[in-house]
């Protein structure tokens, strides 16, 4: 994988986001070597097969979930069920537009 490719999975997490809410996604620096994994409130991950495997893994904070799920569920009061659900639909979507590209 080199980083062209790389940016297919970049660009398309920033602009799920930047459709989702109108606003700049803004991207942060991997540094996931030599550390401990990231893991916030929910994390959802979506294998992936065929030329390349391996998974898209998400993890936010319930905050953002909620926020989300007003937006794109007209849901202001999101129970616990509907923010893993969309946890596991945005890993989802992600992963079908970079599967597109």
């Amino acid at each position: 994988m080199n980083e062209t490719d790389l940016h297919f999975f970049i660009d398309s997490t920033v602009n799920y986001f930047e459709e989702i809410t109108g606003e700049q996604a803004i991207t942060g620096i991997p540094y996931l070597k030599g550390r401990e994994p990231v893991v916030l409130d929910y994390s959802g991950i979506i294998g992936i097969s065929g030329k390349r495997k391996g998974c898209i893994y998400i993890t936010t904070t319930k905050e953002m979930l909620k926020n989300i799920a007003a937006i794109i569920l007209d849901d202001n009061e999101a129970t616990v069920e509907t923010v893993k659900d969309l946890t596991g639909e945005i890993a989802n979507t992600i992963s079908g537009n970079v599967r597109e590209a």
